[in-house]
């Protein structure tokens, strides 16, 4: 029997907080399914890139870290509109898995409501680490390519990710969000 794991993110994107995770489940499991959250989300400032595009930041990352490729599946997870069911649901779009791993209180709530096993890990260097941070330096000109890998940083620039930030927060954008 495989014996695998379910880690849940945006990925917006891939940092290596992230990757260290993965790492660390891939220590103690065969598999890790890595669930990409808000998977129907894009152009918005919270999730800028589209689910087609963290995948292969995903990808490249784990290629960048020389973890096994063949031992993680990629699975997209978009949101529902009830909260109580979404651990389910999105429990449903993958393989079976032993646990959960999750720096997220409320996810981790849903699952162990909704009867799943969960390991709560720390967040790693949570300051720096975050897709937040790494967006909120994009559009401030700050350093944020030394929170991802160099293959990250290659595709962002090719898809000129901190244009569309630009874009997206700029008073011309008649869609920017409030937040």
């Amino acid at each position: 029997m495989v014996r695998r794991a379910l880690f849940i993110g945006r990925f917006q994107p891939i940092h290596l907080g992230h990757l260290e995770i993965i790492k660390r489940i891939l220590e103690d499991y065969d598999e890790v399914v890595v669930g990409i959250g808000s998977a129907q989300e894009d152009y918005t400032l919270k999730n800028p890139f589209t689910v087609n595009e963290r995948q292969s930041f995903i990808r490249q990352a784990l290629k960048d870290h020389n973890l096994e490729e063949d031992r993680v599946r990629i699975v997209e997870m978009p949101d529902i509109p009830t909260n109580s069911a979404w651990a389910s649901y999105a429990t449903g779009l993958c393989p079976e898995f032993e646990i959960l791993w999750t720096g997220s209180p409320f996810v981790s709530l849903l699952f162990r409501d909704a009867g799943a096993r969960v390991k709560d890990h720390e967040l790693i260097d949570r300051e720096r680490l975050s897709g937040t941070e790494i967006r909120d330096r994009m559009l401030a000109g700050g350093a944020w390519q030394e929170l991802v890998t160099g293959g990250v940083v290659e595709l962002i620039n090719k898809i000129k990710g901190i244009e569309r930030l630009k874009t997206i927060v700029s008073s011309d954008n008649p869609y920017k969000p409030s937040h």
